[in-house]
């Protein structure tokens, strides 16, 4: 739901909180309040030690990359020889991090899941070269205790384009599995697409995926009832196959505005009155 000339709230709950003002300076560095109910109620799920833009952030990880920096705001590399910052990303003059393949096809960027409520929701941006591997790259997976093995999403090819594939190998009793081979919408190359994933482990196992702001698929009994993310991460560009070219211009994955949360409401501020603007 979007409020006033730019500020989203959404959230995973049945029932919509009621606004009732925003207080809205909308200047860099000033707070702006947003008065109502059924909002609920939160943790600090980051250390003090984790900022944004000079200032602690709620959120349990969020990166933009204009600083540069792949392991920064705690975020770290599983290994860093294929990952590269570059100047492009979703907004004009800003910075994308960058996952190509230099022989080596493995190694994500990553943030742990220490705290863990059982849930998990994670919000990015990617885009990809029409040169992209597909068929067996992972863009994005989790992995956790608990009988929790990975949950991957790849990108699957459909023509000319590429369909959200998915597939979780949970190995609790209480998992049960099978791959999603397509979605509705299709990631195109060369474009920035927003994707969205909701882990929760109290709500039947549920994993569920949207892109856009548009539904794709959910699965329950993919999520393990003991599902346990302390010690272990949550990663984008996982895995990237070889292709006809190594180059990062037509072959890897950019992705911007990561933000990973044990929880899936937030508010969200954006400079139009709708989403489609």
């Amino acid at each position: 739901m979007l409020l006033g000339a730019g500020i989203a709230l959404a959230g995973a709950a049945s029932a919509a909180p009621v606004i009732n003002s925003i207080a809205d300076p909308f200047e860099g560095g000033q707070t702006v309040s947003i008065s109502g109910s059924g909002f609920g109620s939160r943790s600090n799920f980051n250390s003090g030690s984790y900022h944004w833009k000079g200032h602690q952030h709620l959120a349990f990880r969020v990166k933009d990359f204009s600083d540069q920096s792949l392991t920064s705001e705690g975020f770290g590399l599983s290994a860093s020889n294929p990952w590269m910052i570059r100047s492009g990303g979703r907004v004009p003059g800003n910075f994308m991090a960058t996952k190509f393949h230099d022989g080596q096809r493995l190694g994500a960027l990553e943030a742990n899941q220490d705290r863990t409520t059982g849930v998990v929701y994670s919000s990015f941006w990617i885009m990809m070269p029409a040169g992209t591997a597909s068929g067996s790259s992972k863009f994005w997976r989790i992995y956790a205790g608990g009988g929790q093995n990975n949950i991957y999403l790849e990108n699957y090819p459909e023509g000319s384009s590429w369909a959200i594939k998915g597939f979780s190998e949970c190995s609790d009793s209480t998992c049960n599995t099978a791959t999603v081979w397509t979605s509705p919408g299709e990631i195109q190359p060369n474009k920035w697409h927003r994707i969205e994933t909701l882990v929760e482990r109290d709500n039947s196992g549920r994993f569920s995926v949207w892109m856009d702001g548009k539904f794709q698929w959910s699965r329950d009994n993919w999520v393990s009832a003991n599902f346990s993310g302390t010690g272990h991460t949550i990663d984008i560009g996982n895995l990237l196959s070889s292709a006809s070219s190594n180059s990062p211009a037509s072959n890897s994955f950019n992705f911007d505005e990561a933000y990973y949360d044990f929880t899936q409401a937030r508010v969200e501020v954006g400079n139009a009155p709708t989403w489609a603007g």
